[in-house]
C-alpha cells in the first residue's frame, strides 16, 4: 500500500479522489460552523448583553471550546485505527448539526434560569462577566469541543507517513478556511436576511448531518482495512528547545493575530461603515486571506526550512501591518474618490468595502494562514503521532486566540487605542519572527547577527513612520456623509470658478480641509465604540460615535427631537414617577425628562465612553449626571430589564438608526415584549424614528412590530422634519384629556421647555400630533404582506442599509402637513369645538 491514501485509486469509483472528497467535506464544515458562530452570539448578547465584556466572554467559550476540543481529539486520534477514525468524525459532524438544532430550546431554558437568577440573586446583575461566562461556556462549549476534533482526526485519517503532515494540513485548514468565508457571506448577505436565524440554524445543521452520513458511507466503499496506527509512546523524543520556543510563541501568535482582528475590525468599520454587511465584509476579507495563505503552503518551494520560514513570516506580518497603519488615515480619501465616480450602486460599495479592507488585511493574513502548516511541519518532523501534533498546534493557537480578544477589546483597545493595538502587536511578532531565527539550531553566529540587523533596522523603520491618527480624519464618517463631502469640493471649486481661479484645489485637500474644520473636544477609543466631542466653527457641538454624529447641541440640529423625545410623554403621562431611558447620548433626553420632576430617571447607556462624553454637554443636559434623582448605569438595555424587579411608569427609547449592526435588537417584537413587562400597568414607551434613510415598508416594519405588542400606539412630529416619536401606552382604552395636558404643559419648566421650539402649551398638541391608533391601524393596513422585526430575523438591519445607500424617504413625514382635527378627536378628550390646529413650526433636516 502507497504511503498516503492521496493515490489510493478506490474512492475513484465514486467519482472524486479521497483527497477531493475530504476537502469537500471540510469545506461545508467551515461554512456551517461560521454560519453557528454568528447566530449563537447574536442569540447569546440578546439575554446576557452586548457590551463588549459579555461578547468577549461569550466567544471565549466558543474558542476555548474549539482548543479543548482540538486538544483532546488530537491526543485520541493516533490511538484510533482507519474505520474507527471514520466514525467518530461522522460523530462529530451530526453532533454538531444536531446540538444547532436544539440550541434554540435550550437557550429558552438558560433564559429562564438567567432571569431567575437575577430575581433571587440581585447583585448578579453587577457582574459583567460571571453571568455571562457561566452561559457561554455552557452553551457554546459542547458544540465547539466537537468542532475542534475535526482538523486534528481528518489529518489523521489522511496522513499515513510525517512527510505529507503539513501539506495535508494545509489542504484541510484551507478548504475549511475557504468554507468559512462563504459561509461568512451567505449568512451576513443572504440567510439570515431572507431566512432568519432559525432558518440559517436548519441549512448549517442539515450540511453538517449530510457531511457526517456522506464520509460514512464513503469510509464504507472504500473498503479499506484497518491501518495500523502507532500508539503515541512510539513518537519520536521530547521537543527541543528551538520546538519549544516555536510551539509557545504559536500561541503567542494567535493572541496577536486576534488582537489584529480586533482593532482592524474596530477601525474599517469606522471608515467602510457600521452596518451588518460592513462587518461580514471585514470578516470575510480576513477569512480570506488565511484561507489564501493555507493554500498557498502548498506550492512554496520545500527547501526553504519550515523554521525559517516560519521566523519570515512573522516578520512579514510584522512589516505589513504597520504599512496599513501608515495607509489607514488616507481611506477615507480612497473611499470618497471610488465612491461615486466608479462604484455608486450597492454591488460597488460592497466591493469598495472589500478593496479597501483587503488593502489593510490581506497580506498579513495571508501570512497567518501560511504560519499553521509550517507549525504543523517543524513540530510534526518525524512524528508517529500526527493527529496529537495537529491537535496541539491548533490548540495552542485557538487558545492564544481566545486570551488575545479578551485582552484587546477589553484591555488594549480602551487603553492604548486601535494603532496602539496594532503597533503592539507588530512589536510582538517582530520579536517571534527575530526569536526563531536566533535560535535556529543550523545557523552560524554570522547570519544570526545578520539577520538581527536586518530585522531590527526594518522593525526600526516602520516604527519610524508611524505617525499617530488624526482623530478628525478617523472620525469624518464617509461612509454615511459621502455626498456632503462631495458638495465641498464642488463648491470649492465654483467659487474659485467665480473669481477666475484656475488654480483649482484637489479635491483630497478640500475632503481633508472640511473633515479637519471640526475642533476635537474629546476623544476616546472605548470597548464598545469610538466616540469623540467635536466643535464646529459655527458653535455647534456634536457626539460623534464611531464616526456617526448621534447627538448635538448648540444649534437646530438634533436639539428639538432630544428634548421633545422626553417632554411629549412625560406631559402625556399623568405621573410618571420612575423613569428608564435606553441610551444615554449627550444626556439632553434624560436631563429633559428630569424637568418635569420625576422621583427616578435611570439611564442605560452600554459605552463608558458615551456616559464619560456627556460630561461635555452639561450647559445642555441639566446635569444628569450629577443629580441626585439620576441613575447612570453602564449597562446593556435588556439585561438591565431583565434584573431590574420595580416597574417604570414611562420608558424612552432612542437607539441609533435602524440600519446600524445591533440597533434593530432594540426594536424587535421581543424587545418591546419585554419593555411591556417592564412597565406599569398605566406604563407608556416613548420611541424615536426616523423617516429618513428610510423606505415607507421598513418604517411599517417597525410601527408595526410596537403595534404587535402595546394596544395603542400614536404617532407624533419633532419640529425636525423626519423625527418621529412613536407612544405606546398598555391601557387598551388610553385617551388624553386636553385641559389636563394643558395644565401639565404650564408649568413653569415645561412651558419654556416648548416655548425654546416654537411651541406653546395650549396648542403644542395639535402641531406635533400625526395619528392616532385608529389611523395607525389604517396605515399599516397597506403593508403587505404584514411583518414584524423579531430576534429570529431583524429585517430592518438587512434592508435599512440598502435605504440609506439609496437615500430613501418617507417623504409625507418630512413635508409636515397639518393634522386633522377629526383624528385628534377620536383620541383626545374635551378638545375644544372652535379649536384650529395651527401650523406646526419647521426646523431644517
Amino acid at each position: 500500500m502507497s504511503p498516503s491514501r492521496l493515490h489510493d485509486p478506490s474512492p475513484r469509483k465514486l467519482g472524486l479522489s479521497l483527497e477531493q472528497w475530504l476537502t469537500l467535506f471540510f469545506f461545508g464544515s467551515g461554512a456551517a460552523s461560521l454560519a453557528y458562530e454568528v447566530i449563537w452570539i447574536r442569540t447569546l448578547t440578546n439575554f446576557l448583553g452586548s457590551s463588549t465584556t459579555a461578547v468577549t466572554v461569550i466567544l471565549t467559550g466558543f474558542m476555548g471550546g474549539l482548543a479543548w476540543g482540538g486538544w483532546w481529539f488530537g491526543k485520541q486520534g493516533d490511538r484510533w485505527g482507519e474505520a474507527r477514525l471514520a466514525q467518530v468524525y461522522a460523530l462529530l459532524e451530526a453532533g454538531i448539526g444536531g446540538y444547532a438544532l436544539l440550541f434554540p430550546l435550550l437557550v429558552e431554558g438558560a433564559q429562564a434560569v438567567h432571569a431567575e437568577l437575577y430575581q433571587q440573586f440581585p447583585l448578579l446583575a453587577e457582574s459583567r462577566t460571571l453571568v455571562p461566562f457561566f452561559f457561554g461556556v455552557l452553551l457554546l462549549a459542547p458544540p465547539t469541543f466537537l468542532m475542534g476534533g475535526t482538523l486534528p482526526l481528518m489529518s489523521r485519517y489522511l496522513t499515513r507517513t510525517e512527510q505529507v503532515l503539513a501539506v495535508n494540513t494545509a489542504r484541510l485548514y484551507s478548504a475549511n478556511t475557504f468554507g468559512a468565508l462563504t459561509g461568512t457571506l451567505v449568512t451576513g448577505y443572504l440567510l439570515l436576511r431572507f431566512w432568519g436565524q432559525a432558518g440559517t440554524t436548519w441549512i448549517a445543521a442539515s450540511l453538517n448531518l449530510l457531511i457526517g452520513l456522506g464520509f460514512w458511507q464513503l469510509q464504507k466503499r472504500l473498503q479499506g482495512s484497518e491501518a495500523r496506527v502507532l500508539p503515541p509512546e512510539e513518537r519520536r523524543e521530547p521537543l527541543s528547545f528551538n520546538g519549544k520556543l516555536i510551539f509557545w510563541s504559536y500561541g503567542l501568535s494567535g493572541a496577536v493575530a486576534l488582537g489584529y482582528q480586533v482593532a482592524w475590525n474596530r477601525t474599517l468599520s469606522m471608515l467602510l461603515g457600521t452596518t451588518s454587511y460592513a462587518f461580514t465584509t471585514i470578516l470575510a476579507t480576513f477569512l480570506l486571506g488565511i484561507a489564501i495563505g493555507s493554500y498557498m503552503y502548498r506550492h512554496l518551494d520545500q527547501r526553504l526550512s519550515a523554521r525559517t520560514l516560519y521566523g519570515l513570516l512573522q516578520l512579514i506580518l510584522a512589516v505589513s501591518v504597520l504599512l496599513a497603519n501608515i495607509l489607514m488615515e488616507r481611506l477615507p480619501f480612497l473611499y470618497l474618490s471610488l465612491h461615486r465616480e466608479l462604484l455608486d450602486t450597492w454591488g460597488g460599495v460592497q466591493v469598495l468595502r472589500f478593496l479597501l479592507a483587503a488593502l489593510v488585511m490581506l497580506i498579513p493574513t495571508i501570512a497567518m494562514g501560511m504560519m499553521f502548516p509550517t507549525v504543523c511541519s517543524v513540530l510534526g518532523a518525524n512524528t508517529r503521532a500526527p493527529s496529537k501534533e495537529v491537535g496541539r498546534v491548533f490548540g495552542i493557537n485557538t487558545f492564544g486566540a481566545m486570551l488575545g480578544a479578551a485582552l484587546a477589546g477589553v484591555v488594549l483597545v480602551p487603553g492604548i487605542g486601535m494603532q496602539g493595538t496594532v503597533t503592539l502587536g507588530a512589536v510582538i511578532s517582530f520579536s517571534i519572527g527575530l526569536a526563531a531565527q536566533m535560535s535556529h539550531p543550523e545557523w552560524l553566529p554570522a547570519k544570526r547577527l545578520r539577520w538581527a540587523m536586518v530585522t531590527a533596522l526594518v522593525a526600526s523603520l516602520s516604527l519610524l513612520f508611524n505617525q499617530p491618527w488624526s482623530p478628525r480624519l478617523m472620525s469624518s464618517g464617509v461612509y454615511l456623509y459621502a455626498n456632503q463631502y462631495y458638495d465641498s469640493s464642488r463648491s470649492y471649486n465654483l467659487m474659485a470658478l467665480e473669481r477666475n481661479d484656475v488654480a483649482q484645489a484637489q479635491r483630497s485637500l478640500i475632503w481633508e480641509a472640511a473633515m479637519r474644520k471640526f475642533e476635537t473636544v474629546y476623544y476616546e477609543m472605548g470597548p464598545v465604540a469610538t466616540v469623540a466631542v467635536m466643535d464646529s466653527a459655527e458653535g455647534k457641538r456634536s457626539l460623534m460615535i464611531n464616526g456617526k454624529v448621534d447627538a448635538s447641541a448648540g444649534g437646530s440640529g438634533d436639539m428639538p427631537t432630544q428634548t421633545l423625545l422626553a417632554s411629549l410623554p412625560m406631559i402625556l403621562h399623568p405621573n410618571p414617577e420612575r423613569v428608564f431611558v435606553v441610551g444615554l447620548g449627550s444626556g439632553i433626553t434624560s436631563g429633559t425628562a428630569l424637568l418635569h420632576e420625576p422621583e427616578t430617571i435611570i439611564t442605560a447607556e452600554i459605552s463608558p465612553a458615551v456616559i464619560r462624553a456627556a460630561s461635555f454637554f452639561e450647559k445642555y443636559n441639566h446635569g444628569i449626571l450629577h443629580d441626585a434623582r439620576s441613575t447612570v448605569v453602564a449597562r446593556d438595555a435588556r439585561s438591565f430589564l431583565i434584573s431590574e424587579k420595580e416597574p417604570f411608569d414611562l420608558i424612552i427609547s432612542q437607539p441609533s438608526n435602524p440600519w446600524i449592526k445591533g440597533e434593530s435588537s432594540l426594536l424587535s417584537l421581543e424587545w418591546y415584549e419585554q419593555v411591556e413587562q417592564s412597565l406599569s400597568s398605566t406604563g407608556m414607551l416613548a420611541q424615536w424614528l426616523p423617516a429618513y434613510h428610510m423606505s415607507p415598508r421598513n418604517l411599517k416594519i417597525l410601527i408595526y412590530t410596537l403595534r404587535s405588542v402595546f394596544p395603542q400606539v400614536s404617532l407624533w412630529r419633532s419640529t425636525v422634519p423626519g423625527d418621529l416619536l412613536m407612544i405606546a401606552s398598555k391601557q387598551p382604552n388610553f385617551r388624553i384629556s386636553y385641559q389636563d395636558v394643558v395644565r401639565r404643559a404650564a408649568r413653569p419648566q415645561a412651558a419654556a421647555t416648548l416655548q425654546r421650539f416654537g411651541l406653546e402649551p395650549t396648542t403644542f398638541l395639535p402641531q406635533l400630533f400625526l395619528m392616532g391608533d385608529h389611523e395607525v391601524v389604517r396605515y399599516l393596513k397597506t403593508l403587505n404582506p404584514l411583518e414584524q422585526n423579531t430576534d429570529d430575523r431583524l429585517i430592518t438591519e438587512f434592508t435599512a442599509p440598502l435605504d440609506m445607500l439609496k437615500d430613501r424617504n418617507v417623504n409625507r413625514f418630512l413635508e409636515l402637513p397639518q393634522a386633522s382635527k377629526e383624528a385628534l378627536k377620536e383620541w383626545v378628550d374635551d378638545l375644544p369645538s372652535t379649536f384650529t390646529p395651527p401650523q406646526p413650526p419647521q426646523d431644517s433636516l
